[in-house]
């Protein structure tokens, strides 16, 4: 993936510099990693409304 390849590389140059900056990316891209997961099981049909 384009963005684990390049930009989480680019983003270390921050980890001394802006540390802020450096672990909030790090912290969204824990979410991202997470919500990316696919299931092996597919998502159960919302019922149709009335």
């Amino acid at each position: 993936m384009i963005q684990r390849e390049r930009l989480d590389g680019l983003m270390e140059q921050f980890s001394d510099n802006n540390v802020t900056l450096y672990k909030d990316y790090k912290n969204a891209r824990k979410l991202i990693d997470r919500a990316g997961g696919g299931s092996s099981t597919p998502p159960s049909t919302p019922p149709t409304p009335v």
